[in-house]
């Protein structure tokens, strides 16, 4: 699927955070493009990705800037929690870029949750599942 953004506006920011949830036994393929197709646009895309044990995610995404599209600044993070040894994850950022004089990054990270993290909010009287909710929910947060 591919997104355009043909915005006149100078220094225009386009800010998108998706957040998604896979479910034990669920398989979700994602391949999406984002194109910055005029000077002076910003694009920050991050997706935020929560894999239950059993689900596997196949995220591709990749941010383009087309040649018209000098001063432009583009990002894409992935970001990816593993809840499960059978939890899976492939992540796969990318740029392409078709002109100079642009600032663009991207980066992918995929962990699981640290015997620290467990540690520190079951000695506090936190159950490992009530733990693992305010992990989650601090992750997407």
């Amino acid at each position: 699927m591919r997104q355009k953004r043909n915005l006149n506006n100078d220094k225009r920011i386009m800010n998108k955070i998706i957040k998604i949830l896979v479910k034990m036994g669920e398989k979700v393929k994602i391949n999406k493009v984002y194109e910055l197709t005029e000077k002076e646009t910003r694009e920050e895309v991050e997706y935020r990705v929560v894999v239950e044990d059993g689900g596997q995610v196949d995220l591709a995404a990749k941010i383009v800037v087309g040649e018209r599209a000098v001063g432009s600044e583009g990002s894409l993070k992935i970001k990816v929690l593993l809840l499960g040894e059978g939890a899976t994850a492939v992540v796969v950022p990318e740029l392409e870029i078709m002109t100079n004089g642009v600032r663009a990054f991207h980066s992918a990270s995929v962990g699981k949750i640290d015997e620290e993290q467990w540690y520190y909010l079951c000695s506090r009287g936190l159950s490992r599942a009530e733990a693992k909710k305010m992990i989650v929910k601090a992750f997407l947060a």
